[in-house]
């Protein structure tokens, strides 16, 4: 799928040597929670999309391809407070993820959002693993309707 990017985030990508800063931008959502958790792979708060992401140190292990498998994202988070851990506990469905790629070179978004839903998880003292899978096309309906008498007359004339 190709992505559009600004020329700022071309020549900072292409450039030898750069002074811009790329960061994963994460955000967690809930119908339960009252605002999304946002977090950034950067050591202080930046503002992008409007909003705050807050620094926290997660790392996202992309898929390698299966032939037979859907992909899953592993994401890793910091269990550095009890924050994230209570609000999974009094989760009773999946939450919502999704993932942006910043940079300073540029205040718009350089890709995203990739959405994911979070799936299982593991967690210890230390981090907080999840497993998050994209949508699953490959076990939806085509076509989405059957073509029967009943809904279609004019098929069958």
């Amino acid at each position: 799928m190709p992505r559009n990017l600004s020329d700022i985030v071309k020549t900072q990508m292409l450039a030898q040597e750069t002074d811009a800063a790329f960061w994963i931008l994460l955000e967690l959502s809930h119908a339960s929670l009252s605002t999304p958790l946002r977090f950034c792979t950067n050591n202080e708060t930046i503002n992008r999309l409007g909003v705050d992401w807050y620094p926290s140190f997660f790392d996202v292990n992309l898929p390698s391809e299966q032939p037979e498998q859907l992909p899953k994202v592993t994401l890793t988070i910091e269990n550095i407070d009890r924050t994230l851990i209570d609000a999974l506990r009094a989760l009773d469905t999946p939450l919502a993820v999704k993932l942006y790629v910043a940079t300073s070179a540029d205040v718009d978004l350089a890709v995203g959002p990739f959405e994911f839903t979070w799936r299982d998880t593991q967690y210890d003292a230390t981090t907080i693993q999840a497993s998050l899978e994209s949508e699953d096309l490959l076990n939806q309906r085509y076509p989405k309707d059957e073509f029967i008498p009943s809904k279609f007359p004019g098929l069958f004339r």
